[in-house]
């Protein structure tokens, strides 16, 4: 199986100082290899969940620092997943979302292609 690199977030149901809602309960952020990317949108998407592609924030302008520094300078697939956070209520809820995160995850690393020609060593 392929390394990967996923970091999860939680987002405000509304943008701060707005009054706009945030539809998407999960967006997915990439900036410059949305390989792994779309393929998880693709997955979360099969029961028609709205999944926001790089939503609630532009994937393009800020990824994140372990994403930056352990996955995008090494090579290896990489994203991140926000959640809304009022969809993270109680442990119940979190533990629906982990689960579903868990199988969506795995049926995207088997698809996965080896990248060994674009993983390096450690900076």
């Amino acid at each position: 199986m392929v390394p990967m690199l996923v970091s999860i977030h939680s987002f405000t149901p509304r943008l701060a100082g707005t009054a706009e809602l945030r539809p998407w309960p999960i967006g997915v952020l990439w900036r410059d290899d949305p390989s792994l990317a779309h393929v998880l949108i693709r997955e979360l998407r099969r029961d028609g969940t709205l999944v926001g592609d790089n939503r609630p924030y532009d994937g393009h302008l800020t990824v994140g620092y372990s994403v930056d520094l352990h996955g995008a300078r090494r090579g290896l697939p990489h994203t991140t997943i926000e959640l809304r956070q009022d969809l993270l209520h109680d442990p119940a809820a979190r533990a629906r979302w982990a689960l579903r995160l868990h199988r969506a995850l795995v049926r995207v690393a088997l698809h996965l292609r080896p990248l060994h020609s674009r993983v390096g060593p450690s900076p």
